[in-house]
């Protein structure tokens, strides 16, 4: 799922080069290195199609995560004509 960068020499620019980078289409780039040779920040993290409740190379079951059916609060009892600072509402 994630990517360490890997650097190379490059004795013409006399400088660090990523090397090897992996596909742009499967894998996001995230941050960057200061320092090549010691890469700490910057990876590669793999772009999931679906959705990951789905994904079964990621999921151990279907849905790891817990549903719930959500209901609109009661309405009654409020009063129509205050808004929410307590001001008449003016048409």
């Amino acid at each position: 799922m994630i990517v360490k960068p890997k650097y190379k020499e490059d004795l013409r620019l006399g400088c660090h080069r990523e090397v090897d980078a992996p596909n742009t289409v499967l894998f996001e780039e995230l941050g960057w290195d200061r320092d090549p040779m010691n890469p700490l920040e910057k990876h590669y993290r793999r772009f999931v199609m679906n959705e990951l409740e789905d994904a079964t190379d990621i999921m151990s079951k279907p849905s790891e995560f817990e549903c719930y059916d959500l209901k609109r609060g009661q309405t009654r009892g409020a009063s129509s004509g205050l808004s929410l600072f307590g001001s008449k509402k003016k048409d």
